[in-house]
């Protein structure tokens, strides 16, 4: 803006692809709807000589959202944590934190890849939902996803409740232990938008019945390591 005031105290670029398109985050000076965020912008062309940076917004990117860009692989598809829940951080609790998954439309973007989203960014924990991997996927809740590969292969933290959450919504209860463990998300052959069951909260419903496949399973990383395709 013009008035001089300082909107962020730092930004930091997190990944580059081989598309030249570059992912980051910005640390706001000042509180925005009760926290001191960390915006998600993404930069379309790192090479030109007056590089410009977008803002993530809409749908789960809300105002006064916060977090972390973690990677972006060759085919724009970026992955992260994003705050859940908009409460008041300052003088307020710690904001719930979710892995999500964008399919940004840039240079050698699949208009395929991005229909099985429905072009647009998902909580990852929306996209586990649903299918014959539905009940072993809900012990998992995915808190952050920091690496994705060429094949939609994502490596990602969760806490875990074993024998699954008391629902599938996304703030359900862990009636038994729950721990934190990485995770990598495999993405589920012939899966469509279709398949997507988003989850509800404690308070209502899932938005919608029927689907068959899911569009990712989740397994434990074990002594499976995660190395990124080139």
């Amino acid at each position: 803006g013009t008035s001089g005031d300082r909107i962020h105290t730092n930004s930091l670029l997190t990944s580059v692809n081989a598309n030249l398109i570059a992912i980051g985050e910005a640390k706001r000076a000042t509180a925005e709807k009760g926290a001191y965020a960390n915006r998600l912008f993404i930069v379309p062309d790192v090479s030109s000589s007056s590089p410009t940076a977008a803002f993530l917004s809409g749908g789960i990117f809300f105002e006064g959202a916060g977090g972390k860009a973690g990677a972006m692989n060759n085919y724009n598809e970026m992955v992260g944590q994003i705050d859940a829940d908009n409460t008041r951080e300052v003088s307020g609790k710690p904001r719930r934190k979710r892995g999500f998954i964008y399919p940004y439309n840039g240079k050698n973007s699949n208009d395929e890849r991005k229909n099985i989203f429905n072009n647009q960014a998902w909580w990852l924990d929306d996209l586990t939902n649903g299918g014959e991997f539905s009940n072993n996927n809900n012990q998992y809740r995915i808190i952050d996803a920091t690496d994705i590969n060429d094949a939609g292969v994502i490596a990602a933290s969760a806490f875990k409740c074993v024998g699954g959450y008391d629902s599938t919504a996304h703030n359900a209860t862990c009636s038994n232990q729950e721990t934190t463990v990485a995770v990598k998300l495999i993405p589920i052959a012939g899966a469509t938008s279709e398949d997507i069951v988003q989850r509800g909260t404690d308070d209502q419903s899932i938005d919608r019945k029927g689907a068959t496949i899911g569009l990712w399973a989740l397994m434990l990383f074990g002594l499976v390591g995660f190395r990124k395709k080139d």
